[in-house]
């Protein structure tokens, strides 16, 4: 998110920019190999803490560029390095001399810190950005963790297949997969973004801290399809409640946080949060159904109605209106 809003206040395209560029790139793939160092049987941060390192150094190195090259906001582009240069190192000695068990009361507060660096910096003069492009490039963002959801809830389903063979109950769950996956594209595209932005520029950080909610959504719900259709024919009781809730609960977060940006770019809208609400109390009934024996599958099923009323809504004219300020 940081190099997003940095590429659209300083559309620089020179070669150190692109070299700074792919060692971001680098650090997110070295992230990406540490995340099962996490979870292992005696856990540990470094690989994943070295891949941040790689990236936050790289982004030191452009609002250094961009100090040296715009005057007017040199000292805003100063705190944004001088903060990130901090913060990681914070973020290193906790990987380094922070015992395990305590490194998950250690990096929320290192996490909270990194949220707070662009309000503070923004304060010794607002970097330049363009609405549309911002808008843009988060589009682009929940597209790629909806699709990633849906390759992996793919991937699920082909490993069912190759070991039990094809059902119904496998299709009726890649078919909710994919359904949930239409319905919440169709919700996010709901909004205005890049209009509402141009118009009400104050509202950019909310807006950009409320979509986090919608990504972190978004790839929970993946990872629930996931484990939905990696699991067909065996979740019963608890084991097919939790796997329930691993979906409902991204769902109604989703919701509720396209309801606040809502709220955020264009006004508050309360059939919104209405449909929100009821969809509340069906995904914890449809929980409560699987806990005391329903099918699987037909509760999964029940989960799909929510967003379909949601697409409903918006086809009714209710929430297109609101988006428009009619």
């Amino acid at each position: 998110m940081n190099y997003t809003w940095f590429a659209s206040a300083y559309d620089n395209d020179d070669a150190v920019q692109r070299l700074l560029t792919l060692t971001q790139i680098l650090g997110a793939l070295i992230i990406a190999t540490g995340i099962p160092d996490i979870y292992g049987p005696t856990p540990h941060n470094g690989t994943v803490v070295a891949g941040y390192a790689t990236m936050r150094v790289a982004m030191v190195a452009m609002w250094l560029r961009a100090a040296h090259g715009d005057a007017a906001r040199r000292r805003t582009c100063l705190r944004y390095a001088a903060s990130i240069a901090l913060l990681q190192a914070a973020w290193i000695v906790g990987a380094l001399g922070v015992p395990a068990p305590d490194l998950m009361r250690y990096y929320p507060l290192l996490l909270m810190a990194e949220l707070a660096v662009p309000p503070w910096a923004e304060r010794g003069g607002a970097t330049p950005w363009h609405p549309h492009h911002i808008a843009d490039r988060y589009a682009a963002f929940a597209i790629i963790v909806l699709g990633e959801g849906l390759v992996g809830t793919v991937a699920a389903i082909q490993s069912v297949l190759a070991t039990e063979g094809w059902s119904t109950d496998l299709g009726l769950v890649g078919g909710v997969g994919a359904a949930l996956t239409f319905c919440l594209w169709w919700i996010y595209f709901i909004l205005p973004h890049g209009p509402a932005l141009a118009q009400r520029r104050g509202v950019a950080l909310r807006w950009g801290y409320g979509s986090a909610f919608v990504f972190a959504a978004l790839a929970a719900l993946g990872s629930g399809l996931q484990v939905a259709a990696g699991s067909i024919g065996h979740p019963q009781g608890d084991a097919a409640t939790l796997v329930l809730a691993l979906i409902a609960v991204p769902l109604l977060v989703f919701e509720l946080a396209c309801v606040a940006i809502g709220a955020a770019l264009t006004a508050f809208d309360r059939a919104q949060l209405a449909l929100a609400a009821c969809n509340a109390l069906l995904f914890g009934g449809v929980i409560a159904a699987a806990a005391a024996g329903a099918p699987f599958v037909d509760c999964l099923g029940l989960l799909l109605a929510g967003p379909l009323a949601i697409v409903a809504f918006d086809l009714g004219g209710g929430t297109r209106r609101r988006a428009s300020g009619r």
